[in-house]
């Protein structure tokens, strides 16, 4: 019948998808690469980290009996013992991007993708020209469109071509996967120098736990000159307070009912954005520090002492 042989027809053409699937997984991962994946981008405290690799195709038994895979799927004790095996094997370059290098390099003109672009692009470039290795394939985890990166990369002196942008790359080639474990391996160990320096046992990730650490920079200065607020911009007042149905507001909240001002007066295009004011209303800082900088007490120390 017609329903039956519909039905057969999605399962020939489900397997034939797994086959191609199968094919492009053993094609990428059995072959001598260089890959970059990056790490922080989704954490409120803590640097980001890009790293590329090289993996040679002798080193992929090793790293398969070594258990190397995507970090996001490894716990952290795990990376902290297979990562300094990886470094041994495979040659590398890594760049880090401090909170504070972060705020002063986010602006109007420059979001996330393209800071990340522009790490990738680095590290690449500088393994494959330092190393020279000799590679079938050159993979990131694509992050963003093939054009939309090189437009992203407008400017740059030295670009690397000849990349194979895919998605869930750190599952499929071993050189994006070992850029991931590298990558989170340093993050970790920043993450403890950052936890040092603010004395503060800070949280991985972006959670309700993070937003504490946000809350006791405000209880620090509860008694000061200095008052914390929180602007939204969302374009609906019911959505906006709906969230705040759900969420203890510790800071008084408020909701722009001109973001076409904001976009335009303030440069408010990118969110968040964390901005220091006098008692003027003049603005100090437009690309303030984060609350996760150890700077932003500096700052506000400085903007007290006036």
């Amino acid at each position: 019948s017609a329903d039956v042989d519909a039905s057969m027809w999605g399962i020939v053409s489900e397997q034939a998808k797994e086959k191609k699937e199968d094919k492009t997984t053993t094609l990428y991962h059995n072959c001598s690469s260089v890959g970059s994946d990056e790490v922080g981008t989704g954490d409120y405290f803590g640097p980001i980290v890009v790293t590329a690799s090289y993996v040679k195709k002798e080193d992929v038994s090793f790293l398969e009996k070594l258990g190397v895979g995507d970090s996001k799927k490894i716990n952290d004790e795990k990376i902290k013992k297979i990562a300094p095996e990886i470094v041994k094997k495979v040659k590398y370059r890594s760049l880090i991007l401090t909170n504070s290098e972060y705020n002063a390099k986010y602006t109007k003109d420059v979001n996330m993708n393209k800071i990340k672009s522009i790490m990738h692009n680095k590290v690449l470039y500088q393994l494959i020209h330092e190393e020279n290795p000799k590679y079938d394939y050159i993979i990131v985890d694509e992050f963003a469109r093939e054009k939309r990166y090189y437009e992203y990369l407008k400017g740059i002196n030295n670009i690397q071509k000849g990349i194979t942008f895919m998605t869930k790359a750190e599952d499929k080639n071993l050189a994006v996967a070992c850029s991931s474990i590298i990558s989170r391996y340093i993050f970790l160990k920043e993450f403890d120098k950052l936890c040092d320096e603010v004395k503060l046992p800070l949280v991985k990730g972006a959670s309700k736990d993070v937003d504490k650490i946000g809350e006791e920079l405000v209880e620090k200065y509860k008694d000061k000159d200095i008052v914390f607020i929180q602007l939204s911009t969302d374009n609906s007042r019911k959505t906006w307070l709906s969230y705040l149905k759900h969420k203890e507001a510790v800071v008084p909240q408020f909701n722009s009912v001109d973001n076409e001002g904001l976009r335009v007066n303030w440069q408010i295009k990118y969110i968040p954005r964390f901005i220091l004011i006098d008692k003027e209303f003049n603005i100090v800082e437009s690309f303030a520090p984060r609350p996760s900088d150890p700077e932003i007490t500096e700052h506000l120390d400085a903007l007290l002492a006036k």
